[in-house]
């Protein structure tokens, strides 16, 4: 990876400004606080973006602006990349917003975290060695801030040798471990688990031993009591057939009995019947001899013509009404022509003209009117008095006849009267008709019936011993049911025993697999705990060892160059412990390192950060950033002697890109590239 150039905009002291990075050495120089650290911040924050509690939003945005942004250009695995980040201040703070990233020309719109990845994969940094916090290889291969310089090498040796094996990607074999302490613990739990799971296995096999041998006592006795139990099923069975061949007999013994009861019942309702029957006859006979038969037919034959005689009468008497009705109506109207006339009469003698000519009426016209009306008038009065005379005709023939009519309607009620008697007669006959009819039959019923009840009675005296028979057969019955009950009950009683022993052998021979299979698993669980401890472990921490081991070496090498180039005093060595803690001897004792002045501790810092960068650069193939390293402030505390051998350390180096930031003007003699920066104002630039 190169750098190309940034581009600032309301980033802290920088308003706008674009800095270009030629390759070979460069040195960012300025005065304190004039804004070099910014850039590689900035440079950092196009890489990576806001990190929390590192890098925030607050610390870059310039104050009193809304919006900034940082662009930067550089070149991966000959990739032209171009990545853009933008700030915006809000109500909440300040934040990242959507920027964008160009590969070869190629642009992309992306969020914060999604720049974040695409830039990762691009340096080829792994995945699982990043964290939210700090890109740990970034940080140590490539920039590593001023004030972080010396903080692996003053840090605990358990966070160092952590850090370590994070970056070197080793870190996997101390998770190993880990995780199968872990997995060891969970297994001898287990194990635990299962050995109280199969503690009791042997009391369990006795138990199913005890209950095993019940259940063969119960079977042996299920044995025996089989053949009883059948014997007893069959003698019930055998009495039961015997008994329903009798009890047949005693249901038609008992049917007989009833049939001769019911015949006796019928006997005596028949006889009965037959008195009754002649005690009635005897009542009719007396009755219609006293009634004149012959005298009430001859009547009944004289009312069939009073109905006649009635019927003419009243369709005479219907048609006088209907002539009296006519007469009516035509004297009606003979007033009302009357009166016309007589309204004209009142007319012609008020009226003065003619309605018609208007000429006057004259009173000899008027009288020739009132004659004619008149003469008129007498006409039809003489019709109205004929018509009133036809009327009182009508009206006298009309209550006649309704007089006749009323005489035959009396007529009539009384033949109605000798029909309901003679209807009674002739029931009275027709009753006395069928009772003869009856008491016949019965009287052949009855012979019937004693027939019959002798047949039955011999029946009877033949199946006289038939109940006694029944009631003996039902007591063997009784006596074999009672006989099978008792062995079925002992014989439910042991299949009962036997399915409760069947269920709990069942149940016991289930548990003592469970727990064999418990011992088994608890014995491959105790080889599982045994290979780990014993082997996997240790075959893992050798593994590690051979690899920190390997690391350590080269580590230590390049530690004691770096020191050595970087001071030349031979009553003082550095070298690395096994827990990579910088051992400094002096006078051939070892001392703390805060024992040391301000320029041996920074060379021991610097030491031990390029040869970092050197092993990390060697071991982790993937990244594509071993062509550019960041110092930031290497020099602090140096003499002027020290700063001489930065150019022995610089050309050794030998990379293509090497960008220092410092305000010791000496450097700039043997750096490719300086690129100055003031600040005026608060504002910082390039010039």
């Amino acid at each position: 990876m190169l750098l190309k150039y940034l581009k600032l905009q309301n980033i802290r002291s920088y308003i706008s400004q674009e800095i270009i990075f030629p390759q070979g050495s460069i040195l960012l120089s300025g005065d304190i606080g004039s804004g070099k650290s910014t850039i590689l911040l900035c440079i950092e924050f196009a890489l990576f973006g806001i990190k929390r509690g590192d890098l925030s939003g607050e610390a870059l945005l310039r104050n009193g602006k809304n919006n900034g942004s940082v662009e930067l250009g550089l070149v991966i695995d000959n990739k032209e990349i171009v990545v853009n980040r933008k700030l915006k201040r809000t109500s909440l703070g300040i934040a990242q917003d959507s920027g964008w990233i160009m590969v070869n020309g190629r642009k992309k719109e992306a969020a914060p975290s999604e720049l974040k990845a695409d830039i990762l994969q691009l340096m080829g940094y792994p995945a699982e060695l990043l964290t939210k916090g700090k890109d740990i290889l970034f940080r140590y291969t490539v920039y590593t801030p001023q004030e972080e310089m010396k903080q692996i090498i003053l840090e605990s040796k358990e966070a160092r040798l952590d850090t370590l094996r994070r970056v070197f990607q080793i870190d996997k074999y101390k998770k190993i471990i880990e995780n199968s302490s872990i997995i060891a613990r969970d297994m001898k739990e287990k194990k635990r688990e299962l050995e109280g799971k199969s503690s009791d296995i042997g009391q369990k096999k006795r138990d199913y031993a005890d209950e095993s041998g019940q259940f063969e006592i119960d079977r042996l006795r299920m044995e025996r009591l089989d053949p009883l139990l059948k014997k007893a099923r069959d003698e019930v069975a055998r009495k039961k057939v015997g008994l329903a061949e009798i009890e047949e007999k005693a249901k038609r013994f008992n049917n007989i009995k009833k049939e001769y009861s019911m015949k006796e019942i019928d006997l005596i309702n028949r006889v009965d019947q037959r008195e009754k029957n002649k005690a009635e006859i005897e009542q009719l006979e007396k009755e219609i001899s006293l009634q004149d038969v012959q005298g009430l037919q001859e009547k009944m034959k004289l009312a069939e013509g009073v109905k006649a005689m009635l019927m003419d009468k009243q369709r005479l008497f219907e048609e006088s009404r209907k002539s009296q009705m006519a007469i009516l109506r035509s004297i009606s109207e003979l007033k009302a022509k009357i009166g016309n006339h007589d309204e004209i009469k009142s007319k012609i003698a008020r009226l003065a003209k003619c309605p018609v000519c208007e000429q006057e009426v004259s009173v000899a016209h008027k009288h020739s009117i009132n004659e004619r009306e008149d003469a008129q008038i007498i006409d039809l009065k003489l019709s109205m008095e004929k018509s009133i005379e036809r009327q009182s005709m009508e009206e006298t023939a009309a209550k006649k006849i309704e007089a006749e009519i009323e005489e035959l309607r009396n007529v009539d009620r009384q033949a109605e009267a000798i029909k309901v008697k003679w209807t009674g007669i002739q029931k009275d006959m027709e009753r006395q008709k069928r009772l003869s009819d009856s008491q016949d039959r019965l009287k052949r019923e009855i012979g019937a019936i004693n027939v019959a009840k002798s047949s039955l009675q011999q029946e009877i005296e033949k199946m006289g011993d038939t109940e006694s028979k029944y009631k003996d057969m039902q007591k063997e019955v009784d006596t074999a049911l009672t006989e099978e009950k008792k062995i079925e009950i002992e014989h439910a009683g042991l299949l009962r025993s036997m399915q409760m022993r069947q269920s709990i052998m069942t149940k016991l021979q289930k548990e003592i697999t469970e727990k064999e299979n418990a011992m088994l698993r608890m014995m491959k669980i105790s080889q599982y705990v045994h290979w780990l401890e014993e082997f996997f472990v240790k075959v893992v921490g050798s593994m590690e060892k051979n690899v920190m081991t390997k690391i350590h070496s080269e580590f230590n090498e390049y530690f004691r160059q770096w020191f050595s180039m970087l001071i030349e005093d031979e009553n003082l060595n550095v070298r690395i412990n096994d827990e990579f803690t910088p051992i400094v001897e002096q006078n051939g004792y070892e001392t703390e390192i805060t024992n040391l002045s301000g320029g041996e501790k920074t060379s021991c810092a610097l030491a031990y950060r390029l040869a970092l960068n050197k092993v990390i650069n060697d071991i982790v193939s993937t990244i594509k950033t071993k062509d550019i390293i960041i110092l930031d402030e290497p020099t602090d505390g140096f003499s002027s002697e020290q700063l001489d051998r930065v150019r022995d350390v610089i050309e050794q180096i030998g990379m293509k890109q090497i960008i220092i930031v410092s305000h010791e003007a000496k450097i700039e003699t043997f750096v490719d590239n300086v690129i100055r920066i003031r600040k005026n104002d608060h504002v910082s630039e390039i010039g």
